[in-house]
């Protein structure tokens, strides 16, 4: 999902820090070669499918409504 413009606000860098990760951990945890997904979504430039983002949730021990405001 791209942004057109706007920030979308997430919890998602507080989260990963609260649980001791890095970037890095959490692109190689969800299959990805790179932080570049994963800065893009916390930064709120984009957001996760829904396989992601259920597996955020899973990763941080939240609900995953907690990862975004609402």
């Amino acid at each position: 999902m791209v942004n057109e413009g706007r920030h979308i606000p997430n919890r998602l860098r507080k989260h990963r820090k609260v649980m001791g990760y890095n970037q890095q951990d959490v692109a190689w945890l969800l299959g990805h070669k790179s932080t570049c997904r994963l800065s893009r979504w916390e930064k709120g430039l984009s957001m996760p499918n829904a396989m992601n983002l259920m597996k955020l949730a899973i990763l941080y021990r939240v609900l995953q409504d907690e990862l975004y405001y609402k």
